[in-house]
């Protein structure tokens, strides 16, 4: 899944924690997760492009 899948309607509003359903997600090892779904947080406005999108992994903001 990219951004450009996740249709701009369901992002959350500005500084609003929204949830996405990503659906299965497949590991490298070939085990499959299902019903994956992410928890995001937005700030600033989403480009027609959407190439201004900046993911930040909780795991590394402490």
């Amino acid at each position: 899944m990219t951004i450009s899948d996740v249709p701009t309607q369901t992002l959350p509003a500005e500084g609003e924690i929204g949830l996405i359903d990503v659906g299965s997600l497949q590991l490298e090892s070939g085990a499959v997760i299902d019903d994956v779904c992410i928890a995001v947080q937005r700030w600033g406005k989403l480009s027609p492009a959407r190439d201004n999108v900046v993911v930040v992994l909780h795991a590394l903001t402490g």
